[in-house]
């Protein structure tokens, strides 16, 4: 499942950052977490590498993860979230 609409990557990698976010805020021991945004802040550069902000409510805490979404030579994309 998808938070929001919006970002450049299909369903199937949206999907895979999501699930990323709720583990890591499910570690945090907040099951409460629903996605508000997805902005692209940087187009594809020549190398394919772009970067969203994922605004995210977790337990009544709003917060804006940077996901940085880098092509793989072999196929598909890699990803890295880190928080603003």
């Amino acid at each position: 499942m998808v938070p929001v609409a919006g970002g450049l990557g299909d369903p199937t990698l949206k999907a895979d950052v999501w699930v990323s976010i709720l583990q890591y805020e499910n570690g945090q021991s907040c099951s409460d977490v629903n996605g508000t945004a997805i902005d692209v802040v940087q187009p594809p550069d020549s190398k394919g590498v772009w970067i969203e902000n994922w605004t995210v409510n977790a337990c009544g805490t709003t917060l804006v993860l940077k996901v940085t979404f880098t092509p793989d030579p072999k196929g598909g994309t890699n990803y890295g979230i880190t928080s603003q």
